[in-house]
């Protein structure tokens, strides 16, 4: 009966614990008794695993990577460098979590997911597909987030929020309530898209523009015209309210096809959205 114990620094002492045997016979890093590995899973000779976790199938954690609470990592996913996954957390699939990224509460991450440096997937989170998050994201509530997505920086998705496709969001942007991004929409900057709203194409929207409708699109103009919460994006450029009231007389390319459209001519348009 094992009888060799271990300080796993989670508040709780030495608990009854054993070094893991990896599939190559080398000693592995510490096992909890209360924890379950398999013996086909390696661990490396710095990584943890206590609590009640569940590391199986091929799965790897090596480093100084940890595992703890209730939390289950499995298939061939990876846990690695100073990487936590813990509480009730799920990694599976082929997804690798890095650097000091932070995997928690209900959250999933499955597929060929990729998090790494500070991020933190919480809540009831599924990031799947070949999601790529790095930086000091944030990811909370019950988003879904998958297919080719890139989140960095310091953005965050939350709420009931949708993220698929190639979306890529980045800077301080938040995503929430129930908002639907698909497509090759990029958002960036201190945006926020939220509500209800459903944006695909290839939408940018960045600075301090607000989205929480889906954008009213103006035809028969000699560029492409969409109007949304606070700002106005003509062509590939945007603009705020604020700044379309002071600009002087200009004009707007159109990439596609070199049309000009003077200001005026779009002014009177906008001029009873401009005035709210």
């Amino acid at each position: 009966m094992n009888k060799l114990k271990h300080d796993f620094k989670n508040g709780k002492g030495p608990v009854f614990a054993h070094r893991h045997i990896n599939y190559d016979r080398k000693e592995g890093g510490w096992v909890a008794d209360s924890a379950s590995v398999a013996q086909a899973v390696f661990i490396g000779c710095y990584a943890k695993v206590y609590g009640e976790a569940q590391v199986y199938g091929e799965a790897q954690v090596y480093g100084y990577a940890r595992v703890s609470g209730k939390a289950c990592v499995y298939n061939e996913a990876q846990i690695a460098d100073n990487a936590l996954v813990h509480e009730d957390a799920r990694v599976f699939g082929e997804a690798m979590v890095s650097g000091h990224a932070r995997i928690s509460g209900g959250a999933h991450l499955y597929g060929d997911a990729n998090v790494y440096e500070d991020v933190e997937v919480s809540g009831e989170a599924q990031v799947f597909g070949n999601a790529h998050i790095v930086g000091c994201v944030r990811i909370f509530g019950k988003p879904r987030i998958s297919g080719d997505v890139c989140i960095l920086g310091g953005a965050r998705v939350s709420g009931d929020a949708q993220v698929s496709g190639n979306v890529h969001i980045s800077g301080e942007a938040h995503v929430f309530g129930n908002a639907q991004v698909s497509g090759k929409v990029h958002i960036s900057g201190r945006a926020q898209v939220f509500d209800s709203v459903k944006l695909s194409g290839n939408l940018r929207v960045s600075g301090d523009a607000n989205v929480s409708k889906s954008p009213l699109q103006v035809l028969g103009l000699g560029c492409s015209v969409a109007i949304f919460d606070n700002f106005v994006q003509i062509g590939s450029e945007q603009y705020l309210y604020s700044e379309l009231k002071s600009l002087a007389e200009r004009k707007f390319d159109k990439a596609d096809s070199g049309v000009l459209v003077e200001y005026p001519v779009l002014l009177p348009f906008l001029s009873s959205i401009l005035d709210k």
